[in-house]
């Protein structure tokens, strides 16, 4: 049976996926006679002597491999897996190492601990190993069960339409994006088409024009076949120079000159940082995965090709279907699709508009004993979050401390919240988390909280974070959202605090702000995948617990607005400005201990010491010549770190922290706050 798979996967250049399942030195023993027929193979294990185990799956983008085993023991880390399965050439094998089939209803992996949140108990079972276990028999694959015979589960081929090839499309492009204004164009494809090789071939082409190119995308690795297409396609190594990558805070930030810029895995970032960079640059190529592991791009299909229709008359975009490393109609990449619902779209809803709807809370079981609700359900996440990736599937089944809402109009999925049941903290714990020695998995609102405050007793609070909220794209626009949220809170009747975190924009902050949250915290930092500032806001029964919240928040934005938050869209400004900002002498003195002990950043005391440096003066005259330049440098003129290192000839960030330290405690001991 192998050498005629072997056989036809080589001459249909397609890929197979094996499921080897039994004890575990049969089953590795079965997955090296496989590997015996390549040359070279690859193994993804933390047990084999063989295997490696990369700690970033974007270690394996752009690597190609004959076949590859991936043990099941180590831990099924579905984006993982999935970006193994992409490294497979035409004629390959990827191979699982899996216990006995009948062991997978108890059955827990080396990755489970990892969508298990600290602080609560342990599911029982996983449920993500179960519903694998059900999937398998229906998949396109080859089961080699210990005891039992081979089973070979034959596909169809999926016949596809006939695409623009790879070559028209780049020499299409090229031409398009000098030819004319500011059109916008995209290239979309699902995994292995080779959309990112076409992107590194068409900035092969402007460079030859004497054209300066950058490439961005939320990884640098992502750029790598980009940037390898590019060297092969140039003779004159002179012309690598006009070629760079630059990364989403980056490009947002600095403004850099480019004639074209191009946007590998578009749908990675959020979409008011692509239509910014439509604004910055007259000439742009986006290019996304529709269905892939590195961050879905339905959302991307649902909300940002129709803005670019409706705004560019001439905007184009050209899809390929063709798989540049194997043929249409490849078994394993239906089988990763299947399995991991990469391929997940969500139903058309044809419910009366006038017919009521019903909320419930449904169990991570229920999801597991209906597949298409499960499906459903997943369909809607991927369309409300741009970085939704196949490991936040295994966290819907086995996360031991979600909380899962939905919304139904005649029978048919409209809505779906996910919210994570957080905090609770005893002494100990809470103790240590303000001193910044622990910080358990899964308690971000908590722990965002317990650090702003300081206080070991609003770690003991229970909180409730909602994380994701998703409503069908033909039901927006409709209040569904907000009707979840407050269905949620009147079910979640013993909790403390409930709250978001998100990346701020504007329409979002609005949001939250209209189901009455209000915020506490925005990053100081952009992020440097999505270019936006995260938000913290929150909801309390405790009001007067809440304002003292708000207030610091206020306190500290009044003074980063010209520093850090320089550049923060004005309707973020104006939906932040929530309170007149109410000053206490205890709590200035409270933010500037705790910043001499280590426990918070100096971006969170900026505030209180500027407010009592100014105040007092007179003793910064007491202090050394460094220890009084050092405030008045960082704190009275808001200059950054790096200026005022390279000004002092401090060496280091974690020198400048010590010395920075070091002031503020001399600078605190003589001043009236002791």
């Amino acid at each position: 049976m192998l050498t005629q798979l072997l056989e036809e996967l080589s001459q249909n250049r397609h890929r197979e996926l094996v499921i080897v399942s039994g004890e575990t030195h049969w089953a590795w023993q079965q997955a090296e006679n496989l590997m015996s027929h390549f040359d070279e193979f690859l193994v993804l294990s933390k047990h084999h002597n063989l295997g490696i185990w990369p700690e970033h799956n974007h270690q394996l983008l752009g690597q190609e491999y004959p076949a590859a085993i991936y043990d099941y023991n180590s831990g099924l880390l579905p984006d993982k897996f999935a970006t193994l399965a992409g490294t497979i050439k035409a004629g390959g094998l990827l191979v699982i190492v899996m216990p006995k089939m009948a062991d997978f209803v108890s059955f827990k992996d080396n990755g489970f601990d990892i969508f298990q949140s600290a602080n609560f108990q342990s599911a029982k079972t996983s449920l993500f190993n179960q519903y694998i276990q059900q999937r398998l028999p229906e998949l396109p694959c080859l089961i080699v069960e210990q005891g039992k015979t081979p089973k070979y589960n034959r596909s169809a081929l999926n016949q596809t339409k006939p695409s623009i090839s790879q070559l028209e499309l780049v020499k299409r492009f090229s031409h398009r994006v000098i030819a004319k204004g500011k059109i916008p164009l995209l290239i979309s494809a699902d995994r292995g088409r080779g959309k990112s090789a076409a992107l590194g071939l068409i900035a092969a082409e402007l460079v030859k024009q004497n054209k300066r190119v950058l490439i961005c995308a939320s990884q640098r690795n992502a750029t790598m076949s980009a940037f390898k297409h590019f060297k092969l396609s140039i003779e004159d190594r002179e012309y690598e120079k006009h070629f760079d990558y630059i990364a989403p805070d980056a490009l947002v930030s600095n403004k850099p000159q480019c004639d074209v810029l191009l946007i590998d895995e578009a749908a990675t970032l959020p979409i008011p940082i692509l239509k910014t960079f439509i604004n910055n640059y007259p000439r742009v190529i986006f290019a996304t995965t529709i269905h892939g592991y590195e961050g879905t791009g339905r959302g991307f299909s649902l909300r940002f090709i129709p803005y670019l229709k409706k705004h560019f008359k001439h905007f184009e975009q050209q899809h390929l279907t063709r798989p540049i490393r194997f043929s249409d109609g490849d078994p394993l990449e239906s089988c990763i699709n299947d399995m991991l619902l990469l391929n997940a779209d969500f139903k058309d809803v044809r419910s009366d508009p006038k017919t009521p709807i019903n909320f419930s809370k449904i169990t991570q079981l229920q999801l597991l004993e209906n597949h298409q609700l499960l499906n459903q359900v997943f369909a809607l996440l991927v369309t409300a979050h741009y970085q939704t990736t196949a490991n936040d599937f295994r966290h819907l089944l086995d996360s031991n401390n979600l909380a899962i809402y939905i919304a139904e109009q005649d029978n048919e999925l409209v809505g779906t919240a996910l919210i994570s049941l957080e905090g609770s903290f005893n002494e100990e714990l809470a103790t240590q988390v303000i001193a910044g020695q622990r910080r358990p998995r899964g308690h971000l609102l908590a722990q965002t909280v317990g650090q702003l405050s300081g206080h070991i007793s609003d770690l003991a609070k229970s909180y409730a974070r909602i994380m994701r909220i998703a409503v069908h794209p033909d039901k927006r626009r409709q209040s569904i959202g907000s009707q979840l949220i407050e269905f949620a809170e009147n079910d979640l009747q013993n909790i403390d605090c409930i709250g978001t975190s998100f990346g701020a924009q504007s329409d979002l902050v609005e949001f939250w702000q209209q189901a009455q949250f209000v915020p506490i915290k925005l990053g100081y930092k952009r992020d440097k995948a999505s270019a936006e500032h995260a938000m913290v806001m929150i909801k309390s029964a405790d009001i007067l617990w809440q304002n003292s919240l708000t207030d610091r928040f206020s306190q500290q934005l009044d003074h980063q607005l010209p520093r850090a938050f320089s550049e923060l869209e004005c309707n973020i400004i104006l939906h932040s400005l929530v309170t007149q900002p109410v000053f206490s002498i205890e709590q200035d003195k409270q933010e500037i201990t705790r910043f001499i002990r280590g426990e918070i950043l100096f971006e969170h005391v900026y505030s209180a010491l500027y407010r009592n440096i100014r105040i007092t003066p007179q003793t910064l005259v007491e202090l050394e010549i460094i220890s009084r330049s050092l405030l008045i440098r960082l704190v009275l003129q808001g200059q950054p770190l790096e200026s005022v290192a390279y000004e002092l000839k401090i060496n280091g960030k974690k020198q400048l922290q010590q010395q920075l330290k070091s002031a503020v405690s001399t600078w605190f001991d003589i001043t009236c706050l002791n």
